[in-house]
């Protein structure tokens, strides 16, 4: 099955190891990616996000994630070893990596980030798919969603659940930068 998102196939593809150990070089493809396997076939798939606007919002269910509140429009989607990547287009500005920034068990790949792409294994065991029954185009992300995203939890008006680690190593980052 042919991805039809527009600017997919142009995406460069991370091809590593399974364990996570990142291979030295890149590996373009120009396809949609079904058969770079068989290029390295002990490697797993990665997307990288940030290009051209790319971002994916992951939904880890073992960590208590959810679409419940993220008002997330239908999409490509891929089913992973522990939830669900929802892959979106953002507004042209800046979408930092986040984790649990949105809630509890969502974390967010933008600029510089990278999402394991099917068909991928998982470390449990499961492969990594596309969901037959969502959209073959990336749908445009809420502008509610960009906004919560951009929110640094190193600056909170509150630390959310699940956040607090996080939160504390960013100020405490914060800190040493400003030399205290």
């Amino acid at each position: 099955e042919e991805i039809t998102a527009p600017g997919f196939k142009e995406r460069r593809l991370l091809l590593f190891r399974r364990g996570g150990a990142q291979q030295q070089r890149d590996y373009h493809h120009g396809g949609d990616g079904h058969d770079a396997g068989k290029h390295r076939p002990l490697a797993n798939i990665g997307i990288r996000t940030g290009v051209d606007g790319l971002l994916v919002v992951d939904i880890d269910h073992d960590k208590g994630g959810s679409t419940a509140s993220l008002g997330l429009p239908d999409t490509l989607r891929a089913v992973t070893g522990s939830g669900e990547h929802h892959y979106l287009v953002g507004d042209g500005q800046r979408v930092p990596n986040s984790t649990s920034v949105l809630s509890p068990g969502v974390d967010v790949r933008g600029e510089g980030g990278y999402v394991v792409a099917p068909p991928s294994l998982h470390r449990t065991g499961r492969r990594y798919a596309w969901d037959a029954g969502s959209a073959t185009e990336l749908a445009a992300a809420p502008p509610d969603l960009l906004t919560r995203a951009r929110h640094r939890p190193g600056q909170p008006d509150a630390v959310l659940s699940g956040g607090r680690n996080s939160a504390l190593t960013s100020l405490a980052g914060k800190l040493r930068r400003e030399g205290a």
